[in-house]
């Protein structure tokens, strides 16, 4: 009899072990992700309802919106809001959730359908439901009722459509008419995420409502910048906490911006999101890739300039503006190198969102480089953050730009230039290779110049330009600036504002006039550019020889302006301009003495088989400056050894005047002189670095030039 009973229960074990192997298979838990503020909905859709914001009155809204964020911690079949009225300002745009809701159908396999009745909605998921949470608009009590939702697992409901849900048959959990923030904080602070907190006005009643229910977060609108009462909820935050949403503007942003982030309380700006309760329940790709990593060409003699789009902590301009014409959707984008800043975030709070910005960006002309939104993970003046919080922040940042493959973090400072201990925190991360400094003061103006710092070994490059609404300018500026590569002032950082108007256009507008001695790149190239030629702790190597070449010098190749008449590089009357060219030349760790530029002195060699004795010598290479003329040249370099061997090494030199694509470009001129018209010719020229292998275990004493004298040598330098 026992033995029956215990087979009895065995049996009821089994089954319910299995249910709750099954539960565990289609149920995501709630989890943090590594360094995440963020935590997913306990479901991800498989399917949608979808219903218009236009199809909703504005007692309806806020019911919906926390309906969809419960419903997401319930099931997979899900809400989805679209919003064909969506205004956000001045600015009227075609909804981009559409644009996610298909993408998510048609790439992630997430079906749906629509519906213009929200009751309906209502009447499907009122079984997960506990009840309505009774508020009355003007009161400040909706703000409670949306930050109870999620906790109580109910709805609000205005007290005019009251009736209306009870014949639903939903009941009232809590009636908080003249409740309001302080109240809510005082009876319910514990039952709260203290990771991310919204702030929301009550007049936006729709958006991210849906997140506040989905995620138990309190919601709040003081209508101050610094009240004692937001102050109070700032510092009962974990450390390094997210506000999401948007705060009372008083003149300026900052006050409310200080008043979180001095107590260790970032900004995600996003009070016009929506949606982000279900977008937030797909996986982020377990790593991602930029196109822009190939390695720069290093160029002296040329100016670097790097556009950078701000806004980037702008979590709502990412989902539903940035993606428009006058920015992501431009025709322009692709035409040119271009720096976006972009929330790391989003790769929690809508991943497939963040993979179609990833899989849409330039592959070729110019390419999209994503940078690090100001200052890291949200908005927030770096200097004023707490120490140990900033260092967690960083910490998170640093796991975060890792999966996202970014490099680089645009700041955005309050007086916060001289901050070193600041600036080291950054750039003792990994995955930071560098930072672009924005001072606030004028939203990105040039406060300090073209300067850059050093830190941890890594660049920190201050704003140089501004283009809001200053196209000729910005033009002036860059145009005019130095192309010497040793000094800061050869690289300009633009300030590209997200908010001026046709800001894409401007940009290539401005591009499109630029100097031929410009080059524009990435950030992430400006980055290694700078450390390339500036960084303190990378001079030329100091073991590198020079070998004398005056002795075999049979042309002169260059002339000045005030002589154009001087030099015949090619042999047909065009030279060098020597007002151009750096006759000290430092190039991947080599430097090249040039020879005298002075009138009718000698200073290139045209090769017809010299022999360069050179002081007997170890050496991996032979790094050669030089160029072809009359088209493309090549011929054999002997490199012979003191045991009697040699080897031999063919070279192919580029023209001058040709194009410098895939070549190592030493310097680049944009004008040549014109012997035979005793003028100058406006045409790309160059010089170029060849490098000839040699054997390192082997002595050489000898080098033999080719016999082309179309092939020209203006220095050597022996690598050991």
């Amino acid at each position: 009899m026992k033995k029956v009973k215990w087979l009895g229960l065995l049996l009821i074990c089994v089954l319910c072990l299995n249910t709750v192997l099954v539960a565990s298979e289609t149920i995501n838990a709630y989890a943090y992700s590594g360094g995440s503020y963020f935590i997913k909905p306990a479901y991800t859709a498989t399917s949608f309802k979808v219903i218009d914001r236009a199809n909703l009155t504005v007692e309806e809204r806020p019911m919906i919106a926390a309906l969809q964020g419960i419903i997401a911690n319930k099931t997979s079949n899900q809400i989805y809001i679209t919003d064909s009225t969506m205004r956000d300002g001045e600015y009227r745009d075609e909804d981009a959730y559409v644009r996610w809701l298909n993408d998510l159908r048609d790439n992630y396999g997430v079906p749906y359908t629509t519906t213009t009745d929200p009751w309906s909605l209502v009447e499907e998921y009122k079984n997960y439901l506990d009840g309505y949470i009774l508020y009355k608009n003007g009161d400040s009590s909706l703000n409670v009722a949306s930050s109870l939702a999620g906790i109580l697992n109910a709805i609000p409901v205005e007290e005019r459509i009251e009736s209306t849900i009870q014949s639903y048959g939903l009941g009232k959990v809590i009636d908080v008419r003249g409740k309001d923030e302080q109240w809510c904080k005082n009876n319910y602070w514990n039952s709260f995420s203290h990771n991310v907190i919204i702030e929301q006005k009550e007049e936006n009643e729709l958006c991210l409502r849906d997140f506040a229910a989905m995620h138990k977060c309190m919601v709040f609108y003081d209508g101050t910048q610094n009240s004692s009462f937001r102050t109070s909820l700032m510092q009962s935050m974990n450390d390094d906490a997210v506000i999401m949403g948007w705060g009372k503007v008083s003149g300026s942003e900052d006050g409310f911006i200080m008043n979180s982030g001095q107590s260790g309380v970032h900004y995600l700006p996003a009070d016009w999101g929506k949606n982000l309760s279900v977008l937030s329940g797909f996986d982020p790709r377990k790593s991602y890739r930029q196109n822009t990593h190939d390695e720069p060409l290093y160029e002296e003699n040329v100016h670097y300039v790097t556009f950078i789009i701000s806004d980037g902590d702008n979590v709502q301009w990412t989902l539903g503006r940035g993606m428009e014409d006058r920015w992501w959707g431009n025709n322009a984008r692709g035409d040119f190198d271009m720096g976006w800043s972009f929330p790391p975030s989003l790769m929690r709070l809508a991943p497939t969102v963040m993979n179609w910005y990833y899989d849409t960006a330039s592959k070729g002309i110019g390419r999209d480089n994503f940078v690090v939104g100001p200052s890291g993970g949200g908005f927030f003046f770096p200097g004023d953050y707490p120490t140990s919080e900033h260092s967690l922040h960083l910490q998170r940042l640093n796991e975060f730009m890792g999966i996202a493959d970014m490099n680089s973090v645009m700041l955005l400072g309050y007086n916060d230039w001289n901050d070193t201990a600041m600036f080291d925190r950054y750039t003792e991360q990994s995955n930071i290779d560098g930072l672009f400094y924005f001072e606030w003061y004028g939203f990105g103006l040039d406060t300090h110049g073209r300067n850059i710092k050093w830190s941890n070994n890594k660049p920190v490059i201050s704003c140089g330009a501004k283009l809001f609404e200053r196209k000729e300018e910005c033009i002036r500026t860059i145009n005019n600036a130095s192309t010497n590569v040793y000094s800061d002032d050869a690289y300009t950082v633009v300030y590209a504002q997200a908010w001026e108007p046709n800001i894409m256009d401007n940009v290539k507008y401005v591009v499109d006039r630029l100097n031929s001695n410009v080059r524009v790149v990435t950030p992430e190239e400006m980055i290694k550019i700078v450390n390339h030629f500036r960084n303190p702790n990378n001079p030329p190597s100091s073991d590198h020889i020079q070998v004398d070449l005056s002795n075999y010098f049979n042309a002169d190749g260059f002339s000045y302006d005030t002589n154009k008449t001087d030099g015949d590089f090619d042999n047909v009357g065009y030279s060098y301009s020597a007002d151009l060219v750096n006759n000290l030349q430092h190039y991947d760790g080599s430097s090249y003495q040039l020879g005298s530029f002075s009138d009718g002195v000698l200073n290139s060699i045209n090769c017809t088989s010299q022999i360069i004795d050179i002081k007997d010598g170890q050496y991996s290479e032979i790094r050669i400056l030089g160029s072809s003329t009359n088209g493309n040249k090549s011929g054999d370099f002997a490199v012979h050894y003191t045991d009697g061997t040699r080897d031999v090494v063919n070279v192919s030199m580029v023209d001058w005047c040709q194009s410098a694509v895939g070549q190592k470009v030493v310097q680049t001129m944009n004008h040549r002189h014109d012997k035979n018209n005793n003028r100058n010719q406006t045409i790309e020229n160059h010089i170029f670095a060849y490098y000839v292998t040699s054997n390192p275990n082997k002595t050489i004493s000898e080098i033999k030039l080719p016999n082309n004298n179309s092939m020209h040598v203006l220095a050597m330098t022996l690598k050991p």
